[in-house]
């Protein structure tokens, strides 16, 4: 009998920056300097328990979250400041995993999956130092996603495994831009000859 415990994660980030000179429609030249920048993280957690009689349970914890911004600044006819800001997001938590155990031929599976996964996305422009928010280029939407599942692994003689199975999810979609909620729900047989 063991328990072992595991820890993974990472975190990056970015810049960049470019200057373009753009001729636009009446021959008036416009400088434009973008800057874009990027960041993610990701975090998981892992415990394993296993006993001699072959049983084993395995679950997992992870979550995650990635950032990306662009600010765009130019000149342009009339206007003596120009700013596009664009910001994204997608961030995540959730837990999955299973448990085994072992019964004479036959090896027992069953486990779950759980994640909430968020959307967003931001788009801005300030003229002339006045702000102004664009409404039709924000969206964000919330998916909250549930699986189960059992598995049979039965073995006939000494070369077919057979195994029979049923995963069940259930998916619910939250947003700005959606009418009320988005719900689906499923079943999924499988069944394998090895």
């Amino acid at each position: 009998r063991y328990n072992k415990i595991g820890w993974d994660g990472f975190f990056s980030k970015g810049n960049g920056r470019e200057i373009n000179g753009v001729t636009i429609s009446d021959g008036t030249n416009r400088n434009e300097t973008s800057k874009e920048s990027n960041g993610m993280a990701k975090s998981s957690l892992k415990w394993i328990r296993s006993t001699p009689d072959g049983s084993k349970l395995v679950a997992m914890f992870t979550g995650y979250d990635i950032v990306s911004s662009s600010l765009t600044q130019g000149m342009t006819t009339g206007v003596s400041s120009l700013y596009d800001d664009s910001r994204f997001r997608d961030s995540g938590f959730g837990t999955r995993g299973f448990y085994q155990k072992l019964l004479g031929d036959q090896m027992i599976k069953s486990g779950w999956e759980v994640m909430n996964k968020e959307h967003k996305e931001r788009q801005y422009r300030t003229v002339n130092g006045s702000y102004t928010a664009t409404p039709s280029g924000n969206t964000t939407f919330n998916e909250e996603y549930k699986a189960l599942f059992i598995q049979d692994e039965v073995n006939i003689g000494e070369k077919v495994v057979v195994t029979p199975g049923v995963r069940f999810e259930h998916v619910t979609l939250h947003g700005e831009q959606l009418t009320g909620d988005v719900v689906d729900s499923y079943a999924t047989p499988s069944f394998h000859v090895l």
